[in-house]
């Protein structure tokens, strides 16, 4: 090879290398791209959502007796392996238990029942044996354990059960008939004699007494009327007090009287006595057999003489228009105005005294208009004092509107002067 042809041989070779390092353009190389030489790609995270994997029921306690309560527990297992706890369960009341919304199981009856819960397409079930409650012991007791010869009580016994409820419950009593008391099947117990006796009740096997106690009724000792003696004027009234005592020292109130009455005294069932005339009377009583008595004394009417200290002088007077003077009521039997006078306007002589029973003033004859003893007499005599003050009528007459409202002088007409 020439030197001409070596020297175009490398000419070429070096233009290929331009070419194919960039040449061929007079610029300056270009610097890469931030932007392309800082991308990156972020990695895409793909979550699973858990699945139920298993669901529990269970109960605290799974033997119940009637009456006692325990509670569900329901719990759901997922596949992430955390445990849920599911708060509600389906309300239903069964033969032997119910369960509340909030899982409460209550023993109902003996018997077992199967609660079945479901979540999330899991279902569970829990058994609840229920048993009855048995009796612990019981306890008896009497309405009344101190009776007299007659009475009758009857005992009542309360059972205690395991599940630690009480029940009055129907107990048996082993009958008998004793001195004391009588006892029947059904436990009534009936006082015979005094004495104590203890009285057993049985139930299921159990078993409690009482103690009875039985005493005699008290005996009537004597009976006591108060007051015992009584002074009355006449129409005055009492009141009577009857008690009884007994062996045991009870004190009674008797409530009511025997009735009585004669000429100078009665007494009504409700123990009031009434003086009737001037008198002595003795009233016996009567209770339960025995008796006691009271004597009562009905004394003379008291003279009009009382009155003198207050009213004065009182002077009564007859006839129409009270025209003639009878004498005078409160003066002393020793002064001869006196009614009370033997020797004055009290003597039975002359048609002016009234004292005369058959006279115009002193006669009990309906044909007798102004006499004071005169049951029926239209016009009796006048009371006055010495000023013409008006004391009423003189009159055994009980309906005439101007008897005189003085019982004194009532009494003394009545019962010393018209008697």
């Amino acid at each position: 090879m020439t030197q001409r042809n070596l020297r175009s041989a490398f000419v070429g070779i070096a233009v290929l290398l331009a070419s194919t390092c960039g040449g061929g353009s007079s610029s300056s190389p270009t610097a890469p791209s931030s932007t392309s030489a800082s991308t990156s790609t972020t990695p895409i995270t793909t979550t699973t959502q858990s699945s139920i994997t298993n669901f529990s029921v269970t109960a605290a306690n799974t033997t119940l007796q009637v009456g006692q309560t325990t509670t569900l527990t329901l719990t759901a297992t997922f596949s992430n392996s955390t445990n849920t706890t599911v708060a509600t369960c389906t309300p239903i009341t069964g033969t032997s238990a119910s369960i509340t919304a909030t899982c409460t199981v209550t023993a109902l009856a003996a018997g077992t029942e199967v609660f079945t819960e479901t979540h999330q397409g899991k279902t569970a079930s829990v058994t609840i044996t229920v048993t009855a409650p048995t009796v612990t012991s019981i306890s008896a007791s009497a309405g009344k354990t101190t009776l007299q010869v007659g009475e009758t009580t009857v005992l009542t016994v309360t059972a205690s059960y395991s599940n630690g409820t009480t029940v009055s419950v129907v107990p048996y009593c082993t009958p008998s008939y004793g001195y004391t008391v009588s006892i029947t099947s059904t436990c009534s117990v009936t006082a015979l004699n005094s004495g104590t006796r203890t009285v057993t009740a049985f139930h299921q096997g159990h078993s409690d007494s009482v103690v009875i106690s039985v005493s005699a009724p008290a005996s009537l000792l004597y009976i006591s009327v108060s007051p015992a003696m009584i002074s009355l004027q006449p129409e005055e009234t009492a009141s009577l007090t009857i008690t009884a005592t007994y062996s045991d020292g009870t004190i009674t109130h008797v409530p009511t009287c025997t009735p009585y009455s004669d000429s100078t005294a009665s007494l009504t069932a409700s123990c009031t006595v009434t003086a009737l005339r001037p008198g002595w009377t003795l009233i016996n009583q009567y209770y339960e057999g025995r008796f006691d008595y009271i004597s009562i004394t009905v004394e003379e009417p008291l003279p009009p003489t009382v009155l003198w200290d207050s009213y004065g002088k009182l002077m009564i007077f007859g006839q129409d228009s009270a025209t003639t003077y009878l004498g005078c009521l409160t003066c002393s039997s020793w002064d001869s105005e006196s009614v009370l006078s033997i020797f004055g306007y009290g003597s039975s002589f002359g048609d002016t005294i009234f004292n005369n029973t058959f006279g115009t003033f002193g006669g009990e004859s309906i044909f007798y208009p102004y006499s004071a003893c005169n049951p029926s007499a239209s016009d009796p005599p006048i009371i006055l004092d010495d000023d013409g003050g008006y004391y009423g009528r003189l009159t055994m007459n009980v309906n005439h509107s101007g008897r005189t409202s003085s019982q004194v002088l009532r009494n003394w007409l009545k019962y010393s002067v018209c008697d």
